[in-house]
């Protein structure tokens, strides 16, 4: 059974309160949040349409690689960007999750929230498109933005970098396979890295 709005709001204040308290990553968690929240970090509420659950999580993520959050910290973070449907979402799952359960890490965290803010139906239908993406009308640079969206819900199609490169080059348009494979025959180059040699190359 979920919480009710001022448990909820209990909780959160608990939260904050042992925040103010904790020492982590080398100072006061009260500093670290107020670390956090000078990021402008991403909020996500459950509720508007426009609301992309895994830009979110990109969002948050790119925040705690400056700041070297622990695990269990970046989820103490991301639970302080929720509002509205996410927060009580969250309330539901910590308690699904049992009062012995250790802290979850990010991952774990991340998974749930995922799996349930991103339908089933609407990952696999991105898998395909994945799948089956092609470069055609788009610039390089348009094309590798959809790539990299598009491949973040079909991991196990890209599980290292070798293949990541490998499978981006096999949509290009034809008269670019050869420049691609001049870029990749440096194994330590990254689609970005080259990219970026493609428009060095190239005027689009």
């Amino acid at each position: 059974m979920c919480e009710g709005p001022t448990e909820i709001i209990a909780n959160q204040a608990q939260r904050k309160e042992t925040a103010s308290s904790v020492s982590v990553s080398g100072g006061s968690t009260s500093s670290r949040t107020q670390e956090f929240t000078q990021m402008k970090p991403p909020v996500f509420t459950g509720t508007k349409a426009k609301e992309d659950p895994q830009n979110f999580i990109d969002g948050l993520q790119k925040v705690f690689r400056i700041m070297h959050s622990t695990e269990t910290e970046a989820v103490e973070f991301g639970v302080f960007q929720f509002q509205d449907v996410a927060h009580i979402w969250y309330e539901s799952w910590e308690q699904s999750r049992g009062e012995d359960a250790p802290p979850a890490t990010w991952d774990e965290f991340v998974d749930a929230f995922l799996d349930h803010f991103i339908p089933i139906e609407v990952r696999e239908a991105k898998a395909i498109e994945f799948k089956r993406l092609r470069q055609n009308n788009m610039t390089v640079q348009e094309y590798y933005h959809k790539f990299v969206s598009l491949a973040k819900h079909a991991p196990h199609m890209v599980p290292d970098t070798r293949v990541i490169v490998r499978r981006f080059l096999l949509g290009l348009k034809s008269d670019l396979h050869g420049d691609a494979n001049m870029a990749a025959q440096n194994n330590n180059m990254t689609i970005a890295g080259w990219l970026l040699l493609y428009k060095v190359m190239r005027t689009e």
